[in-house]
């Protein structure tokens, strides 16, 4: 489920769901999926929702500023690079 919800995906979906649409020849369903396709790629794309969305998880918790002698090491977390050997 979380696949289908990722928003580029759900683009995607909408803009092959419009496409076969038009290609089946369903006018009401291809408006539909347009009409859908368009609204939620604006709401995307050209306005600060996401954004939004983040800074309110990011704002849920307390931020903690430790003294500087208090910190051991820091952990930097990232995804992989190379080949991994």
């Amino acid at each position: 489920m979380g696949f289908l919800l990722e928003p580029l995906h759900s683009l995607i979906f909408l803009l092959l769901a419009w496409l076969g649409s038009r290609a089946l020849g369903w006018r009401r369903p291809g408006r539909f999926f347009l009409g859908v396709l368009l609204i939620y790629g604006c709401a995307i794309f050209l306005t600060p929702l996401p954004e939004w969305a983040v800074r309110s998880l990011e704002d849920r918790f307390p931020q903690s500023h430790p003294a500087a002698e208090e910190i051991a090491g820091i952990i930097v977390l990232g995804g992989a690079t190379g080949d991994g050997a």
